[in-house]
């Protein structure tokens, strides 16, 4: 039989080296939490942009001097985008956690997101009738960052933090 022999030399760095690495691991979870929720934010803010669109209808863009216009048709309805306000509202409201525990919070705080997000019939609080359909942006969002690039985003910042610990 073959006799094994291992020999431990400078067992003390090796030990301190596994705990910095082990320790580096919160500070991973945060900032891969923290990656994913800008990735989310990001599709959200692509799906909230453009002109308004219409199911059904055409719309001719403004071309150029020399340049032919073109004629833009959608199969499914959008919001359009006048001032930006509610594109621009949507951002971490907090990161909380601990451990390797950690959630980030995405909300708009536009004041009419749910009306886009969901639609809205019926009365409002001040009288107008509303017959508005839904135009989701924020669930396309989570379900293409899911899809997409939340496991890459944090494979990638585990990566980034344990290495340069």
């Amino acid at each position: 039989m073959t006799d094994v022999h291992v020999e431990w030399i400078d067992i003390d760095r090796l030990v301190a080296a596994i705990i910095a690495k082990a320790e580096a691991g919160p500070e991973a979870a945060k900032q891969a939490s923290h990656t994913m929720s800008l990735s989310f934010i990001a599709a959200a803010k692509r799906n909230a942009t453009g002109p308004a669109r219409i199911a059904g209808r055409e719309r001719r863009t403004r071309a150029k001097k020399g340049q032919p216009s073109r004629t833009l048709s959608w199969g499914a309805g959008g919001p359009g985008v006048v001032t930006g306000f509610m594109r621009n509202s949507i951002q971490v409201r907090t990161d909380t956690g601990g451990g390797g525990h950690w959630e980030t919070t995405v909300h708009p705080s536009g004041p009419y997101y749910r009306r886009l997000e969901f639609g809205f019939t019926g009365t409002d609080s001040i009288g107008r009738r509303y017959a508005q359909p839904p135009y989701p942006f924020l669930r396309p969002a989570l379900d293409t960052a899911h899809r997409i690039a939340y496991r890459r985003l944090a494979v990638k910042e585990f990566r980034r933090v344990i290495t340069a610990a």
